[in-house]
């Protein structure tokens, strides 16, 4: 089911509710999350980062990559479940996204109206969007401050990863789709094209005053966090086997728990200044 987002209206949506999701079938066609600097310390264990962008001309985006194969998000369990111990500030805001206003530089909150998560008119299982003199409820106000900080550092991540555009250190990531653990082997059949990656070469020939401009507004430490992450391609690797034997046991109608042998961690950070 596609997703479709609507701004979020006090007048419209006065009597409206939402609630989180618990499953994320809203995001298991997703190859890769836009992810932002602050989230760093905890992707670096858990997902590969790299820059991409929509063509030649738009600027590059760090990302968390979720899959080598079109349509399939391997940190998504066919029931929806999250596979992993940490999920994306992009996903955790479910179902509210802040969305660009067409023809301007200012962004709305919307909400997504198709998976469940969202009722015109709330129920006791649902948190009301506004109160009844059509003021956000306290749950709103979270998670559109959520959305706001996370929009904040957004954009400092894009000028973090345009720096290090602009030193010459982005590269297309010649990786390749395989079904064992080492999805560099280049002797897989089928090239996985649009990821780029830094350059490690040239990071190291950087001249020192490059090198100190770097450091100083922290792109430095994003093009480190870019090559480290790389290693977590091997969980990537593990989560399509996963998938593959999830879909063994459902056809054997066995327990599929004996699958899940990692533990959720808490989630939870806050964007700082």
């Amino acid at each position: 089911m596609p997703l479709n987002y609507i701004p979020v209206s006090p007048v419209a949506h006065r009597d409206a509710g939402w609630k989180r999701p618990s499953r994320y079938f809203f995001a298991a066609q997703d190859v890769v999350a836009p992810v932002v600097m602050a989230e760093l310390s905890h992707l670096l264990t858990n997902m590969p980062l790299a820059f991409v962008h929509a063509d030649e001309h738009a600027p590059f985006q760090l990302v968390a990559v979720q899959s080598l194969q079109p349509g399939l998000n391997v940190y998504v369990a066919p029931d929806g479940r999250w596979l992993g111990q940490y999920i994306p500030a992009f996903y955790r805001a479910y179902p509210f996204r802040m969305m660009a206003i067409e023809t301007t530089e200012q962004t709305a909150l919307c909400v997504d109206t198709s998976q469940g998560c969202f009722l015109n008119q709330a129920d006791d299982k649902t948190a009301r969007l506004f109160s009844d003199n059509g003021e956000p409820s306290d749950s709103l106000k979270k998670t559109q401050a959520l959305l706001e900080a996370f929009e904040k550092n957004r954009r400092l991540t894009l000028k973090r990863v345009e720096e290090l555009n602009a030193a010459g250190l982005i590269e297309p990531w010649q990786v390749h789709l395989s079904h064992n653990d080492d999805l560099n082997d280049a002797a897989t059949t089928q090239p996985v094209r649009g990821l780029h990656r830094v350059n490690e070469t040239a990071l190291k020939a950087l001249p020192a005053e490059t090198i100190k401009a770097l450091t100083a507004s922290g792109a430095m430490s994003l093009a480190y966090a870019q090559l480290f992450s790389e290693q977590r391609l091997q969980h990537v690797g593990r989560r399509y086997r996963l998938h593959t034997e999830w879909q063994k046991h459902l056809a054997e109608k066995t327990n599929i728990e004996a699958l899940l042998d990692e533990e959720d961690d808490e989630n939870v950070f806050d964007f700082g200044e």
